[in-house]
């Protein structure tokens, strides 16, 4: 995920927003300093991400980014649960017990 912001970074890097962000980041997060620190820059547009839920535990989910228009900073991100890992399962399980 750190990689995709660094991309939006590169192309902002003079907006005082980013640049505050990254300092408080960087002032509050080890591990952001030792990612931050490896300088990954990622603009792939779908992919794999694993989430670890605190009551659910490993999620994998495959992502597909879709930019909202052609003259827009804004995307979309979809993500599909992987299968056969059991993600699906988890998800209607946390679904449940939140009802």
């Amino acid at each position: 995920m750190l990689a995709h912001f660094r991309s939006r970074y590169a192309m902002y890097m003079n907006d005082s927003w980013y640049q505050e962000l990254v300092c408080r980041l960087w002032d509050r997060s080890e591990e952001f300093r030792l990612l931050w620190g490896r300088h990954d820059v990622s603009g792939s547009l779908e992919g794999d991400k694993v989430i670890r839920h605190p009551k659910a535990g490993l999620l994998t989910f495959r992502y597909n980014t879709f930019p909202l228009s052609e003259n827009s900073d804004f995307l979309m991100r979809v993500y599909t649960p992987v299968e056969p890992v059991g993600t699906d399962r988890q998800l209607q399980e946390l679904l449940y017990e939140s009802c």
